[in-house]
């Protein structure tokens, strides 16, 4: 895996996070809030299908414990069966997006030695969860008033999106140290890393 297949999409998301952010700057309007928290949760949960991605393709230092098969199917959103013929069928897995960040988080720290706090249960996690019931309601409207975005709502979501970005940090820039330390130990030039 090279660092620009996971470097390449998250830039992407952010970009767009960024044009959705300067909408709401440029005018706070229950549009603009929407548009704001769509765009949040299309970086969060890109970034963690990005960060996943990593987990399944990427160097780990020697003497880690590598992917189970179990982690490695949920790492692809994969559960598999088998038809009454006897072959495997593979179905999609939908994971829950609080679920699915844990078991990102928890897979990095151990495959990328980074240090993923996501302090669950903390008043952070707790707004995290509450962003995924706005960005749920706004999503899937039941009444006209589920379309609104309170300010309080909407600090939350701005709050969220702060918060990740620290772990998104985290893990990116744990991958860049295993990818350098591994180059180094195999006296590999390291110039492609920024790629």
């Amino acid at each position: 895996m090279k660092f620009g297949e996971i470097k390449a999409p998250l830039l992407q998301l952010l970009q767009d996070a960024q044009s959705a952010e300067d909408l709401l700057s440029s005018g706070d309007t229950q549009f603009a809030r929407r548009a704001y928290v769509r765009s949040l949760f299309a970086f969060i949960e890109g970034a963690v299908w990005i960060l996943k991605y990593a987990c399944r393709n990427g160097r780990t230092p020697k003497g880690v414990l590598p992917v189970s098969p179990g982690e490695y199917a949920l790492l692809g959103d994969a559960s598999y069966e088998l038809k009454s013929s006897g072959e495997v069928a593979e179905q999609p897995k939908f994971l829950r997006l609080q679920e699915n960040v844990k078991f990102c988080a928890a897979l990095f720290n151990r495959l990328f030695g980074s240090k993923i706090d996501l302090k669950v249960g903390s008043g952070d996690w707790q707004k995290f969860i509450t962003a995924i019931g706005i960005r749920n309601r706004i999503t899937h409207p039941k009444h006209l008033s589920d379309f609104d975005i309170s300010d309080e709502e909407l600090k939350m979501c701005q709050d969220t999106c702060l918060w990740f970005n620290d772990h998104v940090s985290e893990a990116v820039n744990a991958v860049v140290t295993c990818s350098t330390s591994a180059a180094v130990e195999k006296k590999i030039p390291t110039s492609g890393l920024s790629q």
